[in-house]
């Protein structure tokens, strides 16, 4: 066979195999859409300082479907909150704070996300944290429930003691099948809210 006929048949072997490729991405489920539902979070207009500005209680109000949970899948649910607030006449101080103890169950429920100051400094140097004040803040809300696939398999059941006797013919167990594409709801949320308390 000619150098050009092998060049045309390699072409056309790679051709192949990339568009059997793309068939078989393209009928895998979309992640992100998998789990079905839609999430809301809503921050509340206002929020408690505490501890003389250590921390700030933050409002929020989370609806989610409920998980469904394939074998083998693990869930994992977080919702985070992120102020900032300008304090100390001219400083910009952020706060950050997430809570994963909720519940998804298609209705809407409340929770507290306990905000705290982190430091501003950078790679390069800057200032420490200052306490929150009374006042307004920018807050952002980030809402993630995820299906997740399972770390550790399945452990085996535990060998049967010896029976006298013909031995049973073995029966065939069920191959298990891959875990499954990690699943998310996710919604986000940002507003100005006001910080009030006596600190």
């Amino acid at each position: 066979m000619s150098t050009l006929k092998k060049g045309v048949l390699l072409v056309a072997s790679l051709c192949t195999i990339s568009l059997g490729t793309v068939a078989v991405v393209a009928s895998l489920p979309s992640a992100a859409g998998a789990a079905g539902g839609t999430a809301t979070v809503k921050l509340g207009k206002q929020a408690d300082l505490l501890a003389r500005g250590a921390a700030v209680g933050v409002p929020v109000h989370i609806t989610c479907s409920t998980p469904t949970l394939p074998p083998g899948q693990s869930l994992s649910q977080n919702v985070s909150v992120q102020l900032s607030e300008v304090v100390a006449g001219d400083v910009v101080q952020e706060a950050f704070g997430n809570e994963s103890d909720f519940t998804c169950d298609g209705s809407p429920h409340s929770v507290t996300v306990y905000a705290v100051p982190g430091s501003n400094a950078g790679p390069f140097g800057g200032s420490p944290a200052h306490p929150l004040t009374d006042g307004t803040a920018f807050a952002s809300a980030q809402l993630s429930v995820c299906t997740l696939p399972g770390i550790f398999p399945t452990p085996f059941a535990p060998f049967a003691s010896p029976t006298p006797g013909p031995l049973p013919s073995p029966i065939p167990s069920p191959i298990p099948g891959p875990p499954g594409l990690p699943s998310c709801e996710s919604a986000r949320d940002a507003t100005v809210i006001t910080i009030q308390g006596a600190g």
